[in-house]
């Protein structure tokens, strides 16, 4: 008989699909007059309210590869084989092991908590296949991985592609003019500069500072022409940043206000001399203090192959003593300390945290795990509570007390969900990372840390104790399996919900973008004066890769644990995937800027997802031992231990590649007319040689000369900024687009 617990899905279903319809309702009639938020890149089709949909579901993969970059296709592609992979699972749970929990239990929501052989046999068998069919997707994403990656790296033009980055070099001796003259007599009449990354904070601040002046300087001339002549007044003594508060704060001021223009020009003209006299102080041509230098320092040849020997050469110490013989390097330079790799991108590295070693970083890094860690603890707990309550007569109604108990916790993880990667965010800031890839990587890692001790571990912790105490006081005689049964059963109903709730509600936010859609309208409307301030205001948003994978990976981890207890996860987190994928695709398409990742971080990505699946392994071979089904046990037992070693040959196959990328000899002819074997004109020269120039002794531009990008490119943001003008000029007789997935293979 079905009852009204088994119809709970699908009221979950049509409350948060209502939710969905109406904010896709919504979407579709403010879109048109949105196109700065919704479809910045296609803003001519900007009264079309349909058209738009047509072009997202024919997007082909180099359309995709063109306008999304590497990232954007490797995820659609992983996403594309989760959907595969779920609808697989999804028909066979569905038409085996609902079939059996209904005749045991009568019910369509029962859970296989009480199933008994020899129905075990069945669930024993889908763990296998299971297993089967992950690890299958892991040898075919990384398979295709690796074919895409290298067809990237083929077809790649940045300065990158020329220059290597080296660590450890002991500050007294690193100099430019040292370091100049140490790479000429290495590889002679191939190098085309060195940049060392010097300690020169103080002067960014400066330039910030500058920044900030000219800015000012422009609102007020702006505000001028609104007001017809009527020049803005400022209080002197307060900041930039609290020129908006200072009517609340004119109490504590003991000075009149000034005209702003005067004011502001004044403190223009003088931070220009103070950075361009600073920057002569600075200049390496005339002799850098050597105390203000780091141990990172920049070096650009004038062709890929030699940047590869270069890496290839400083690789180990067996490769330094076959590559120097005979020849001693001065003993200043400590060369057996060297990390020498390929540079990151330009507009990557954030030179302010260059001087930061390793070992501070680790430090730093520790903090901000534990912090994460008690993060997740903490919001565990209210969601925690909110289940326990299933058990408790609330006194309402059934309706409203059954809404309360299974729809509020599920609702309440999923707005924890959607806030947590900002405070993630501003955590990893204390990390200081050397460049803005590291930095998106380590919030991923913190976020997927998060989500797994948040949603799986702490409640399952949580709801034991509570299980454990509620089951001794009714019933002193309490055995390990009832705990764990009541244990699964409440968290089996909960993620039901709860990937029901995010496939709606979550798509509806992320469809919506409303949190940036309000803060657009009210920077437009009262915090933008002049051309920069709207620019700022309509910037496209970036697509946020180190969300997106940690979320589809706890997604298909919860999929995978519950699927032999509740059948019903594995529908409900298809449907989330299936959702998601064309919200993304469209986010990518129609909104977020090119990434130019090159897709470092899904090798993490490959380890959380066998994670996952040997956690999935484990629930199943508890749930197993807990019904005494031996026989049925035996049949996956070992598989956790594939699991182990199929991550041990995914790193076998990542290393075998990088040594293979830097391996002449397997290059080959075939490569030699590629990006990365090119050698560099006498024009690109030029440009290349100031690539790498630390960022606080480039020529100040005034901002009114710089293009919308420069404006909008900000020092310690985390996210990718557009290139230098410089930097855009690198066109080394490339192809119009890079290759797609077909052409690659």
């Amino acid at each position: 008989m079905t009852t009204y617990s088994s119809l709970l899905p699908f009221i979950v279903l049509i409350i948060s699909g209502s939710i969905f319809v109406i904010a896709v309702i919504l979407f579709l009639i403010i879109r048109p007059y949105n196109s700065y938020t919704y479809f910045p890149r296609e803003r001519r089709n900007r009264r079309t309210r349909l058209a738009w949909m047509i072009r997202v579901f024919k997007a082909d993969d180099s359309e995709i590869v063109t306008k999304c970059g590497l990232y954007g296709d490797l995820f659609l592609l992983f996403n594309k084989y989760l959907i595969y992979f779920g609808f697989v699972c999804s028909v066979l749970s569905c038409a085996i092991l609902i079939p059996i929990n209904v005749s045991q239990d009568q019910d369509l929501y029962a859970s296989s908590t009480q199933i008994k052989e020899p129905y075990l046999w069945a669930h024993s068998t889908l763990i296998l296949i299971y297993s089967l069919l992950a690890y299958f997707l892991v040898w075919r994403f990384q398979r295709k991985f690796i074919e895409i990656s290298r067809g990237w790296r083929a077809s790649g033009e940045n300065p990158q592609t020329f220059s290597v980055k080296i660590k450890h070099i002991p500050p007294a001796v690193n100099t430019n003019e040292r370091l100049t003259q140490f790479f000429s007599t290495l590889y002679p009449g191939e190098l085309i500069a060195a940049h060392v990354a010097y300690d020169v904070n103080k002067l960014l601040d400066e330039k910030k500072a500058l920044l900030y002046a000219e800015r000012e300087v422009e609102r007020a001339e702006c505000k001028t022409n609104k007001n017809h002549g009527q020049r803005p007044r400022v209080f002197p003594k307060l900041s930039v940043n609290l020129q908006a508060f200072a009517w609340l704060l004119a109490c504590c001021c003991y000075s009149r206000r000034v005209d702003a223009i005067d004011h502001y020009t004044v403190k223009r003209d003088q931070l220009r001399e103070q950075v361009a006299a600073h920057q002569n102080e600075a200049n390496p041509g005339a002799g850098v203090g050597e105390a203000g230098a780091t141990h990172v320092a920049f070096i650009t040849f004038r062709s890929g192959h030699t940047a590869l020997r270069a890496v290839k050469n400083f690789s180990s110490a067996q490769a330094r003593r076959r590559f120097f013989g005979e020849m001693v390097p001065p003993p200043e330079l400590r060369v057996g300390q060297w990390s020498v790799k390929q540079a990151p991108v330009p507009t990557d590295i954030k030179f302010r945290n260059l001087r930061y070693r390793k070992t501070n970083q680790n430090i730093r890094k520790i903090f901000t795990y534990i912090l994460a860690i008690i993060i997740a603890f903490a919001a565990a707990i209210p969601v925690t509570l909110l289940v326990t309550l299933r058990n408790k007569d609330l006194g309402l109604p059934v309706l409203a007390n059954d809404f309360v108990v299974n729809y509020l916790p599920s609702g309440l993880q999923v707005v924890f969900q959607i806030i947590q990667p900002f405070i993630l965010q501003w955590i990893t800031y204390f990390e200081l990372p050397h460049t803005k890839s590291s930095f998106t990587a380590s919030v991923m890692h913190k976020l997927y840390l998060y989500l797994i001790l948040n949603c799986l571990i702490v409640q399952s912790l949580l709801l034991s104790g509570y299980n454990v105490e509620l089951a001794v006081l009714y019933n002193p005689v309490v055995t390990g399996e009832t705990i764990v049964t009541m244990n699964f059963e409440l968290q089996g109903a909960f993620y039901v919900n709860y990937l029901l709730q995010l496939s709606f509600l979550g798509s509806a936010w992320e469809l919506l973008h409303l949190f940036d859609l309000l803060l657009r309208i009210v920077r437009r409307k009262w915090f933008s004066s002049s051309p920069r301030d709207f620019a700022v205001a309509n910037r496209a948003l970036y697509f946020r890769y180190f969300v997106r994978f940690p979320e589809t990976l706890l997604v298909i981890t919860i999929m995978m644990v519950f699927s032999v207890i509740f059948p019903l996860v594995m529908p409900a987190g298809l449907l989330y995937l299936i959702l998601r994928r064309y919200i993304d695709k469209m986010n990518m398409l129609l909104i977020s800027p090119r990434d130019e990742g090159d897709g470092r971080m899904l090798h993490t990505v490959i380890y959380f997802f066998l994670l996952g699946v040997c956690l999935f392994q484990l629930v199943g071979i508890l749930f197993l031992s807990l019904r005494e089904a031996y026989p049925t046990l035996g049949l996956i037992l070992f598989l956790p231990v594939t699991t182990f070693l199929l991550a041990l040959y995914v790193e076998y196959v990542f290393r075998r590649e990088r040594k293979k990328s830097l391996n002449l000899d397997v290059i080959g002819l075939e490569q030699e007319k590629s990006f990365a074997l090119k050698t560099a004109g006498e024009a690109e020269a030029a440009i290349l040689s100031k690539a790498y120039l630390h960022k606080a002794l480039r020529p100040h531009v005034p901002d009114s000369e710089a293009t919308r990008d420069a404006l909008v490119e900000q020092e310690d943001t985390n996210l990718p900024v557009a290139p230098t003008t410089d930097i855009e000029m690198l066109k080394f007789n490339v192809s119009p687009r890079p290759p797609s997935r077909e052409e690659v293979v």
